[in-house]
């Protein structure tokens, strides 16, 4: 392991020390937009060397984690304190509008959401270091990223001439002043580059307020992973209903996961169970793909119901099994839920093409069809809920 992570984190740890030399010598130049300038020289004009790929693997999101803690970590309570309540709650209001302003203004101006969002959250936190924590969490580009860091830091650099200047046509006093650079300016070093050309202690109420920033930093990416989560589970089942081709296999990671407590009770006490209809691969099948989950169905005393999808044809729109036969349903079904017994299987008269093969198919489930008229109307891809509703209690009375 050390002889595969070494040579990498040595080479990272170099560019850093490189980028906090150039730091001490110019305070307004950010460690991080150092490191960011060389990866982007880095990735435009060199090739970054096969042995540091590991290393920059656990650096982009294991270390840039742990980092954005312990930046969080820097603001005590009696820092907070400081400022009074307040002001926190400026804070918030400021970073609140910041984030949102930016967002509305890049709908303005045609820019991409995740865009808007690096921009918003950089600006309003801590400059490139925020846009370095949140863009695992969202879907920019490497180009956005870059875009906005860039952005960020010309900002932040001109930010140390212009505040002063303002500051002082305002006639602001030290206090107002820190709190304006630590509310407005957005790297840490910037902000204290800004305050020291005010003077007179400035840098002491920016620091305070600048860090009250950060701590939003990390609630600010908790929130923004969970909508990225989100997204993926909606992305992924969106490219599994719509993808071209055929579906060979099916697996879920993690392959062991935990079965809910609720779902097992519920199984164990019902009388009936109907499975189906909806997207085979990203609905139904996968409740089969938790092992005790599977165990308690095929356990269970229940009768079980398989209700079968409607359209067999090449047209049907957002659904991953368009063009398959009932047969191909349940075989798939059976492939993955081997010894579990189905009692009837119901299905829409239309989409029968082979009535003994299709019964042949059912009896590898144990199940009898039962087949019927539960389409909504002619060419649609829904189910009638009267009709459906119907031939259940028919199914369930006999």
């Amino acid at each position: 392991m050390i002889k595969t992570y070494a040579p990498g984190f040595g080479l990272i740890g170099v560019l850093v020390a490189i980028a906090f030399q150039i730091n001490q010598v110019q305070s307004a130049i950010s460690p991080l937009a150092m490191c960011v300038a060389f990866g982007f020289l880095v990735a435009n004009f060199a090739q970054w060397p096969a042995f540091a790929a590991p290393a920059t693997k656990v650096s982009s999101k294991t270390i840039m984690r742990i980092g954005v803690a312990l930046l969080g970590a820097q603001v005590s309570v009696v820092s907070l304190k400081e400022i009074g309540l307040k002001g926190v709650i400026t804070v918030v209001i400021v970073v609140t509008f910041t984030i949102f302003g930016i967002l509305g203004l890049s709908k303005l101006f045609k820019m991409s959401g995740e865009l808007g969002l690096l921009i918003g959250v950089g600006f309003g936190v801590c400059g490139a270091t925020a846009v370095a924590a949140i863009k695992p969490q969202t879907r920019a580009t490497e180009e956005e990223t870059s875009y906005a860091i860039g952005l960020i830091s010309l900002c932040g650099t001109l930010s140390i001439f212009v505040l002063p200047l303002i500051g002082h046509a305002l006639n602001l006093d030290t206090r107002e002043f820190g709190a304006w650079a630590g509310a407005a300016v957005h790297d840490v070093g910037q902000v204290v580059a800004t305050a020291s050309v005010w003077g007179d202690d400035a840098d002491k109420y920016a620091i305070v307020v600048k860090l009250s920033r950060v701590c939003l930093l990390a609630p600010i990416v908790l929130i923004l992973s969970i909508r990225h989560r989100r997204w993926l589970t909606s992305q992924g089942k969106q490219e599994v209903a719509t993808a071209k081709g055929h579906i060979e296999a099916l697996r879920i990671i993690p392959e062991d996961p935990h079965a809910r407590p609720e779902a097992l009770a519920a199984i164990a006490e019902a009388e009936w169970i109907t499975m189906g209809p909806g997207s085979w691969f990203s609905s139904v099948i996968p409740h089969l793909l938790v092992p005790a989950q599977l165990d308690a169905l095929k356990g269970s005393a229940a009768k079980k119901i398989l209700i079968l999808n409607l359209d067999a044809s090449n047209r049907s729109q957002g659904e991953e099994f368009a063009g398959s036969t009932p047969e191909q349903h349940l075989e798939f079904f059976h492939r993955y839920a081997p010894g579990l017994k189905v009692d009837y299987c119901l299905v829409d008269q239309s989409v029968v093409r082979d009535e003994a093969s299709l019964r042949a198919a059912a009896s590898t489930l144990g199940s009898e069809i039962v087949v019927a008229d539960i389409r909504k109307a002619p060419g649609s891809i829904h189910h009638d809920a009267e009709k459906l509703a119907f031939h259940l209690g028919h199914i369930l009375r006999a």
